[in-house]
């Protein structure tokens, strides 16, 4: 390993650390709501609070939160698709591509219409979230979640051989998914 190489996460924490990082979301998404009461309104945060707030959210689904879905997509998946053969492999590859279409619908939310509002509290200038959108956002990235948490993760558990756990581990470097690499 040279010297600026991260160690690589250890295989029998592959999964967890990827399940503690869908804790980690589920905790960032129950904080975009306070922020959906305008800026002077019991109970809104303070506007330096509120801006702290969504640079905070900003910067988490940016990056953190998108850095733990490639690892999933193109690391989790293809590893229990690999593992599998015949109509197993079938099945599995509808339920990845379900949370793959899943993802990338809520990605796109997220992008069009609660990063634009959040971008402008984070500057300290005003703006609305959308409340309808954002309340049924999290709802969604919260089933999204469990749906990972309860079918997917324990399924690459018992599935995934130690190498192939092993092989995530290193593909996976720290701060994408551990979770004491929050930022």
């Amino acid at each position: 390993m040279s010297a600026n190489a991260r160690p690589p996460i250890p295989p029998a924490d592959a999964i967890e650390a990827l399940a503690l990082r869908h804790a980690e979301t589920q905790r960032r998404c129950e904080a975009l709501l306070p922020l959906l009461a305008p800026a002077g309104a019991a109970p809104a945060p303070a506007p330096a609070a509120r801006a702290t707030a969504a640079a905070e959210l900003l910067a988490y689904f940016d990056g953190a939160a998108q850095r733990a879905r490639e690892a999933q997509e193109h690391g989790v998946f293809p590893a229990l698709i690999e593992s599998m053969a015949g109509s197993d492999a079938v099945c599995l590859r509808g339920m990845t591509d379900g949370l793959r279409d899943e993802r990338r619908r809520l990605d796109g939310i997220w992008r069009a219409r609660l990063r634009p509002a959040l971008a402008q509290l984070a500057a300290h200038a005003p703006a609305t979230i959308d409340e309808a959108a954002a309340r049924a956002w999290v709802a969604d990235f919260q089933r999204y979640l469990q749906a990972a948490d309860e079918e997917l993760l324990p399924m690459a558990a018992r599935l995934l051989t130690d190498e192939a756990l092993a092989e995530l581990g290193e593909r996976w470097p720290p701060e994408s998914i551990a979770p004491g690499a929050l930022p």
